[in-house]
C-alpha cells in the first residue's frame, strides 16, 4: 500500500474527511453548472439573493452549508439538491487523480 492510500485510509476514518468531501463535491458541481451557464459569480449571488463572496467563500469550500442553503443555491441554478447514502465499500480512491469514486 503506498503512502498516499495509508493517509486516505486513515483520513477516511474522521467525520472531517467526509465533510469535506461533500462540500467539495457541492461546490464542483455548483461551479460546473456555472461554467455551462456562462454565469459570473456575481450573477449567481444575484440569482441567490446572497453576496458575491459568500459564493466565493462556497466554491473554495470554506463555509458550512446547511441542506437548506444547498437547495437554494441549487434552485437559484434551476436544479435541486440529491442526497445519496452510499456504503463505504463502494468508494475508491484513485492514485493518479487522487479523487473519490463510486463504484
Amino acid at each position: 500500500m503506498s503512502r498516499f492510500s495509508e493517509l486516505v485510509k486513515k483520513a477516511r476514518e474522521r467525520d472531517s474527511y467526509w465533510e469535506a468531501s461533500a462540500k467539495h463535491e457541492f461546490a464542483m458541481q455548483l461551479l460546473k453548472l456555472l461554467q455551462s451557464e456562462n454565469l459570473s459569480q456575481k450573477e449567481f449571488a444575484d440569482r441567490a439573493g446572497v453576496s458575491q463572496s459568500q459564493i466565493s467563500q462556497i466554491l473554495a469550500g470554506s463555509t458550512n452549508l446547511s441542506l437548506k442553503s444547498m437547495l437554494k443555491y441549487a434552485l437559484a441554478l434551476d436544479c435541486v439538491v440529491k442526497v445519496d447514502v452510499v456504503p463505504l465499500s463502494l468508494i475508491h480512491i484513485s492514485e493518479p487523480t487522487r479523487q473519490a469514486e463510486i463504484s
